[in-house]
């Protein structure tokens, strides 16, 4: 048994593919929740923590091409994160079931590279409402879950509103060409 042969690809399919992508990406198109940073955000000093919400920003400034460092030397900017703040508050009582709300918050500063503010310090916020069940197990994977959820909701919001950020002239870039 011998199979068909397929033709490739002709050569006005790959052209017209090109053009296409050309054509997409000339328009500013850009995938959902992705940030585009401003060019002089990089290199940033980012303040290390351990934590989902740490994790996410750090993902999302690389892959907007923010050069991150673990350092403060040689870095032209410095973005100061709070840890992340969880509040759990019972709103109501019943035998069946107790319901809750979830609360998150975090605060983030931009600062130059003398560790001046150039943005005010700015705290975000988000909520969730859950219903827990009688199983302590199940109670606990949920509030992880939700917490998991708000602290990447959260790095979006802080990456968002970087690369909205209007950025003074850069002090490095000015003092550097008036050097011999």
């Amino acid at each position: 048994m011998t199979l068909p042969k397929t033709k490739p690809l002709s050569s006005f399919r790959w052209l017209g593919a090109a053009i296409l992508a050309i054509l997409i990406s000339g328009c500013g198109f850009q995938l959902r929740e992705t940030a585009g940073f401003p060019v002089a955000l990089s290199p940033l000093y980012l303040s290390e923590q351990s934590s989902v919400f740490y994790n996410t920003l750090a993902t999302q400034l690389a892959q907007g091409d923010v050069a991150l460092l673990k350092d403060k030397e040689g870095a032209r900017w410095q973005l100061w994160l709070s840890e992340v703040r969880h509040q759990r508050r019972q709103i109501t009582f019943n035998s069946d079931a107790n319901s809750y709300d979830l609360y998150a918050e975090v605060s983030f500063q931009l600062l130059n590279a003398e560790g001046k503010p150039v943005t005010s310090q700015r705290t975000l916020k988000t909520s969730r409402s859950y219903t827990s069940s009688d199983s302590l197990y199940s109670e606990a994977s949920d509030l992880a879950s939700l917490r998991f959820e708000m602290e990447r909701y959260l790095a979006q919001r802080v990456a968002r509103q970087l690369s909205h950020t209007d950025l003074p002239a850069d002090q490095h870039a000015a003092g550097d060409s008036q050097q011999p």
